[in-house]
């Protein structure tokens, strides 16, 4: 089970956090399944069931919408990675294990202004849905991942992924990244495309003032962008993103493999109106990866 504690995450980002927490929990679940499939065992991961139902095969204290140990801050669980075969998260309910949450440690208490508490409510409700939906089989935007869907990767090239630095990802290099945009195409299509910011610098500017201070990504060899439409609900903000993760993490690992240099940008200020490469109209950006030759 993997959960998400923000606070440290809107110290630093602010009301920009969620996107940045789902998008590092979507890179988790997929460096689990990628490394499964190295070591040659089937996986399955599971997104979008009720957080108090990943809560109890392992008897965790659920109470009030997350995770609950006392003295500490909430756990927010949101996916399930399931090793070797699935395991039934809809059977019966657990009994209440009776613990109940003290008093939160001072460092949560000074971290709980106005950004620290919306992000909490926003994972709240992704962990625990209305009463209605959880009766539902599948509720606005659960899905599950497969170890076997997409490119394979070798444990060389999961061991030797890194976030590249930028000396390595701006070198004027002029090299073919077709490879790299088939690995995210296998998980979100279209959605994603590859800017070279040397040939379209409008729009590389336009991401730079946009990138949360990583204005040098305009002077990367190339960008992969993964786009989405608005969402409906905040449900399917968790797909959204996580599937954006999956992506730009298999691109990460193909140029990896190939001895090639990446960086993920996950952070974007009113990113609604980035003109898409592939047709110039305008698209909303979720998650990049910052390309080099170095």
């Amino acid at each position: 089970m993997l959960s998400l504690l923000p606070a440290r995450t809107t110290w630093r980002y602010g009301p920009r956090s969620l996107p940045v927490l789902l998008l590092d929990l979507g890179h988790a679940v997929a460096s689990l399944l990628a490394a499964a499939r190295a070591l040659g065992m089937h996986a399955v991961a599971e997104f979008g069931v009720p957080g108090e139902r990943l809560a109890a095969p392992a008897a965790l204290p659920w109470h009030d919408g997350a995770v609950r140990w006392p003295g500490t801050a909430p756990e927010f669980p949101l996916a399930a990675v399931h090793l070797g075969g699935p395991v039934d998260l809809t059977g019966p309910r657990r009994a209440d294990s009776g613990v109940r949450p003290e008093a939160e440690p001072r460092s949560v208490i000074a971290a709980a202004q106005s950004a620290h508490r919306m992000v909490a409510a926003a994972l709240s409700r992704l962990a625990a849905p209305d009463p209605p939906r959880m009766a539902a089989t599948a509720p606005p935007g659960a899905h599950s991942w497969s170890s076997a869907t997409g490119p394979a990767f070798t444990a060389a090239a999961l061991l030797a992924r890194s976030s590249a630095p930028w000396q390595r990802i701006a070198t004027a290099a002029e090299s073919d990244w077709t490879d790299v945009l088939a690995a995210a195409r296998a998980h979100v299509g279209a959605r994603a495309a590859l800017l070279r910011p040397r040939a379209h610098p409008a729009a590389a500017r336009a991401l730079a003032d946009r990138s949360c201070g990583q204005p040098v990504c305009a002077a990367a060899d190339a960008l992969l962008l993964v786009f989405a439409a608005p969402e409906a609900c905040i449900q399917h903000t968790l797909h959204t993103y996580t599937t954006a993760a999956r992506a730009v993490h298999a691109a990460w690992l193909t140029a990896t493999e190939a001895g090639r240099a990446a960086r993920p940008i996950g952070c974007w200020i009113d990113a609604g109106a980035i003109p898409h490469p592939d047709n110039g109209t305008p698209a909303r950006l979720v998650h990049a990866l910052a390309l080099g030759d170095g």
